[in-house]
């Protein structure tokens, strides 16, 4: 009988992420080859970063006593994923692995059709020995 492979996710926190910078996500993801080749776990890696990493990198933050807008945050956000993926995207291939970006918003989730489509998504990357690097998209 086949030995049933487990998935793990897991999930890095803006702070950590910008905080940690290159070094950090490269020692993850050399933890995440090892989990895969030494232990048979598959992962799904849930990620934030872009907006801090875009605020970080632009100097851009909101005036004082006041939030963001969305459009600035989607704005923010469309800066950074590029950032944080590429990060992801160098360690993973320092790893001798591929990653996948997926973006998300919750009606992928809320909605069946959307779920469902999303689900054969990651099943498919996983298939491809692939690690999806999951985030919101703002």
């Amino acid at each position: 009988m086949a030995k049933k492979k487990r998935l793990w996710v897991v999930k890095a926190g803006s702070q950590m992420v910008c905080g940690g910078g290159p070094l950090l996500i490269r020692a993850w993801m050399t933890q995440v080859a090892e989990l895969k080749r030494k232990h048979g776990i598959e992962i799904i890696w849930v990620t934030s970063g872009a907006i801090a990493a875009a605020a970080e990198r632009t100097g851009f933050h909101a005036p004082r006593g006041r939030t963001r807008t969305l459009p600035e945050k989607q704005a923010l956000s469309a800066l950074g994923q590029p950032m944080i993926m590429e990060t992801y995207l160098l360690a993973l291939g320092a790893a001798g692995l591929i990653g996948a970006q997926v973006l998300l918003t919750a009606s992928d989730i809320d909605h069946a059709g959307r779920r469902r489509n999303l689900q054969n998504t990651l099943k498919t990357l996983l298939g491809w020995n692939a690690v999806p690097v999951l985030n919101e998209n703002d």
